[in-house]
């Protein structure tokens, strides 16, 4: 590894920066860049919740997300046919 890294070792506070300098450098990057993307994560919820009092009025949004959270599943499943088989057999003992 490059200078100022111990190597004797494989856990990674081993591998980190030994040097007091380098490691607060490293550090306060990181946490710089944790900030940012929690700054960012806190301005794209923002932006839902703004979104959704926009259409709040014109659309059923609780039922639309649980549409959109059923056809998330739908997409992931392999087997569609039995999907779709299982699905029937639930909602009819679901009386759906």
């Amino acid at each position: 590894m490059g200078k100022g890294f111990v190597t004797t070792d494989d856990s990674v506070a081993d591998r980190q920066p030994n040097e007091v300098g380098v490691l607060k450098v490293l550090v306060n990057e990181f946490i710089d860049r944790f900030r940012n993307t929690e700054n960012e994560l806190e301005l794209l919820k923002e932006s839902q919740r703004d979104l959704l009092d926009e259409y709040k009025n014109r659309l059923d949004i609780k039922t639309l997300k649980a549409a959109m959270r059923v056809v998330k599943i739908e997409k992931t499943v392999q087997h569609k046919d039995t999907f779709e088989i299982f699905a029937e057999a639930v909602r009819e003992k679901e009386n759906i």
